[in-house]
């Protein structure tokens, strides 16, 4: 409630506030919320260049995290009769993908905001290689079980991404930064996994559906 306290500090005879720190690179300065402390260690404090590459990693991961998802929609029939499954067993398989991102989430969120999002982002990326590696090896006929527990651990893996990004955008930058990054990263999140079957399709048809889970691997791993 800044603007409710009467003895808030004044703007300067110069433009810049006396007690406030602002962002002094337009025209008119802007007083900076949440203030930045005088940590160097404050992801306020940091370089914009280094908070943006941050953010366009964070989202890049996200893509292929999300993606994950509706890896298997295009793929569903073929799966059926690679498997020798019944369709809806071959369906349920999403739905085991957002168990674990169910639990993921109940389990990130929390530890996150105790311990801050960092540790949860290297460690998903990790699971997110080694995971849609074993997705892409439970290639065998007699190996659905084998994609039932990597399901799971795939959406384990992406939980940290699903749940974070947009609140990391909040950790990086001051109010009136956010709304492009708030955009870019909601696109990362969410419209990657509308495009994902397109290329699935194509790619199951080139090269087998098992890359689309060693597509995922590699570049998660870049």
């Amino acid at each position: 409630r800044y603007f409710d306290d009467p003895e808030r500090p004044q703007y300067a005879a110069d433009g810049v506030t006396k007690g406030l720190k602002c962002d002094t690179s337009g025209p008119v300065p802007i007083i900076l919320v949440p203030q930045p402390s005088d940590d160097p260690n404050d992801p306020l404090n940091w370089p914009l260049w280094k908070r943006d590459l941050i953010t366009f990693i964070l989202s890049m991961t996200a893509i292929f995290a999300t993606c994950l998802g509706p890896i298997l929609a295009a793929n569903t029939l073929t799966l059926t009769f690679h498997y020798r499954q019944p369709f809806t067993k071959i369906a349920a398989l999403t739905g085991w993908y957002l168990l674990g991102v169910g639990i993921g989430a109940f389990i990130f969120v929390p530890t996150g905001r105790i311990w801050g999002k960092r540790h949860l982002f290297v460690a998903g990326t990790a699971m997110l290689v080694a995971t849609a590696a074993w997705g892409g090896a439970s290639y065998g006929q007699d190996k659905y079980t084998s994609m039932i527990l990597a399901r799971v651990f795939q959406g384990v893996a992406t939980a940290p991404f699903e749940s974070l990004v947009n609140a990391a955008v909040g950790d990086l930058y001051c109010v009136h930064q956010r709304g492009l990054r708030m955009a870019f990263t909601n696109l990362a999140v969410f419209g990657g996994a509308f495009f994902t079957p397109i290329l699935v399709g194509k790619i199951t048809h080139s090269i087998g559906w098992q890359w689309t889970f060693y597509f995922v691997a590699i570049f998660c791993g870049v």
